[in-house]
Parts: structure tokens; sequence; C-alpha cells
């Protein structure tokens, strides 16, 4: 079997890491595998990035985001992209395999597709009229009008959504990578006829594990020091939670210290004199396993999750994990053993979560949260894949 990827974006990207580690541990179980990516600066020559070319309709779609749309972050059309069926490897493929597609491969251009295709729902913009995380708004369950998201009068996501129906046929097979999107699947309009599958997101455990010499990379912890991390892509993304993760860390009445990663440094708006507050922007495998491994605990405070990828790094790493209940991340964690998962208006809860895992300290979780890790691993999800492919492969062949 030949497996196509298409994904959006940078492989660096969260989606695109996932996809990549999913592609290694295919080529592992010995499944052919390729992606066509928007970004790339490796040397995988299983890998194929498009010439990048501004065409009208592109240009056409940029004006509409920019200055209709009020250029949200959290809503696409995604309407044009690439004629995939012109490239090699789309040729060489037995099955497309669809992950992240916004501004790579448009609605139109995915009805064309003569081949099976698995598509992995990534976020909740396939069921939208628009939008990759609905918030508080539940439209999306029988018809997007008059979208909260880009308070636009005219029907944009109405027609989108309406171009979905028509446009993603109902012998996709559509894989959700947690129960919580799978079930907000088969509640849309637009993919409630259809079969919706639950596979796991994944990442690589020969990256995530425990580093016993953090403290090189951290001199200023102590072995005393209670420590907590925080991260994301972007935290002030508002389902990320950050302005919920900054009521909680200034509500802490005793001595923390916060590590934060990603694109927000939120430290001018902690005010609490118990905490030292260090923010590292961006950092690589080495330097993240190195944060979750000097915590004591990892926090997690999206209120809309697919999944949750950075929980899994932290388990994988023995640090336990506090997460909102009623998210994608509470699926992953087990009550009191992994983890503890909390009522998201509740400081009081949160504050009893942190002070039974400061009271326990982390050798009460550290075999557990590493042993729960293993369900997540590329090589094990890849499998899971693969029995996919080889049905849809003899259905067809």
């Amino acid at each position: 079997m030949k497996i196509l990827h298409i994904n959006a974006g940078s492989l660096n990207s969260g989606s695109g890491r996932g996809v990549y580690w999913l592609h290694q541990a295919l080529l592992k179980n010995g499944v052919k595998s390729k992606i066509l990516c928007s970004e790339y600066d490796g040397a995988d020559e299983n890998v194929i990035t498009p010439e990048k070319k501004n065409t009208y309709s592109k240009k056409i779609e940029k004006f509409l985001h920019k200055y209709v749309f009020f250029a949200s972050k959290n809503f696409h059309t995604n309407h044009f992209g690439l004629d995939v069926k012109k490239y090699e490897c789309y040729k060489w493929a037995d099955i497309i395999h669809l992950h992240w597609i916004n501004g790579l491969i448009g609605n139109t251009n995915i009805s064309c597709i003569d081949k099976p295709i698995v598509w992995t729902l990534r976020d909740m913009w396939a069921l939208t009229g628009g939008c990759f995380y609905s918030l508080d708004c539940d439209k999306w369950k029988k018809n997007c009008i008059q979208c909260p998201e880009i308070g636009s009068k005219l029907p944009v996501s109405l027609i989108n959504q309406t171009i979905k129906k028509e446009k993603f046929d109902s012998q996709i097979v559509y894989v959700a990578i947690s129960d919580w999107l799978r079930t907000k699947a088969k509640d849309s309009s637009v993919l409630k006829n259809n079969e919706v599958l639950h596979i796991p997101n994944s990442i690589n455990l020969e990256l995530f594990s425990y580093d016993e010499y953090f403290k090189q990379r951290f001199p200023f912890i102590k072995d005393n020091d209670f420590v907590i991390s925080v991260g994301a892509q972007n935290l002030k993304d508002m389902y990320k939670g950050g302005a919920i993760l900054i009521d909680l860390l200034n509500a802490i009445n005793f001595k923390t210290v916060v590590l934060c990663f990603g694109n927000s440094n939120i430290q001018n708006e902690i005010s609490n004199k118990h905490i030292r507050f260090f923010y590292l922007g961006f950092v690589d495998d080495n330097t993240i396993c190195s944060v979750y491994s000097a915590s004591n605990v990892f926090l997690m405070t999206s209120t809309m999750e697919a999944f949750g990828k950075t929980v899994v790094e932290s388990l994988a790493c023995g640090t336990p994990v506090i997460c909102f209940d009623k998210t994608a991340p509470a699926e992953i964690i087990t009550n009191m053993k992994d983890g503890i998962i909390v009522n998201r208006n509740s400081i009081p809860e949160f504050m009893q979560a942190l002070l039974f895992i400061k009271l326990k300290k982390k050798i009460y979780f550290f075999r557990r949260c590493v042993q729960k890790s293993k369900q997540y691993d590329s090589v094990r999800i890849a499998k899971e894949y693969s029995y996919l492919y080889q049905k849809m492969y003899v259905r067809r062949f």
C-alpha cells in the first residue's frame, strides 16, 4: 500500500508534527508513505512541497479574510487550493490521507479526488461553517447563520456549511483524534450521517522521556521547589484558556516556580508574589522534555481541545497533568492516577488538586504517567491506521 498524507502548513506545527510522526511510524511498519505539505526544511525525500503560486482565487480569499471576515484566526473558508491530481505523488498513491488542509487543498479539490480518502479530523473545521473551534456557539449543529466569530451579516458561514454538505463525500473515512471530537462530528449537520471512527493522536516516544539532567538546563530550580509547567503554541487563543490560567496562577498561595513555553509571555499578567515565573519562548524537543521533567505538574487549561498533545508529552516524561472536565484531555487522564480532572469554573477545586500533587510528590504518579503515554506511541497508532488502510485497499482493489 502507498499512502499520501496531505497537510497544510509546516511539519513543525502541532498538526504537522503529528503527521510526520505517523509517517515515520508507518515506514517502520512497512507501509510506503509520502507527505505533501506547505512547508518543510528537512531532508526527507518522501516529503514534497508544492511550488507556491499566488493565484487570483487565493488573492480573493485573502482579501475576504482580511477585510470581510475581520482577520479571525479561528475562521477559514478554504474554497481554493491545489489540484493534487497533477502531482506525481498523487498518481503514486493508493490512498489519500487528509489531515489539516486549510490553505493547501480546498473544498472543491476534495470532491475531485478519485482515490480512497481517510480524513483525520484535528479540529472542528470540517463540521462547522468555517471556525476551527466553535467556542460557545452551537449553530454548527444545524445551520451556521450569522456567525458570531466573523461578525458578518453576509451568509458566509451558511454557504460554507452548505458546500461542505455537498462536497464532503460519504465515502470518505473520517477519523477523529478524540472521542470528544467524534461526538461533535456526529452532532453536526455536516457529518451526522457519516461514519466517524476514533483513532487517537500520537507522539514519538523516542523523543519524549524523562530527562534526569534537567538541572543542568535549569540551574535556578532547587531540590525543594514546586514547579508548574504551562504552555501551548499560543496561550492567548481563546480556547487555550489563557485568561483562566492567569486567574489560577494568581490564586496560588504557596511558593511556586512556573515554566512557560510557547508564543505567549503572560508574565506581566502574573501579580502573585508567591510565584517565580520563567518564560522560555518556543523550545525544541530536548528542552521541552527538560521542562516537563523539571515540573511537578503540567497545567492544561484549554476549554476546547481536539486532543491535547502536550498532555501526553508531559505524561511520557513522568509528570502528572491537571486538566478541565468535559474536554478531550480529560479522556487521556485517569483521575487521581496520572493526573487530576477539575471543574474549570472552580478555583478552589484547582487549588485542592495542586495541593494533592504537592503532598503526594511526583514519584507517586511517575510510573503510571509513563505507562499511560505508551497508549499513544506513534508506532502503536500507526498499526491502527495500517489496519484501516488495509481494509480500504481490499475493499477497492
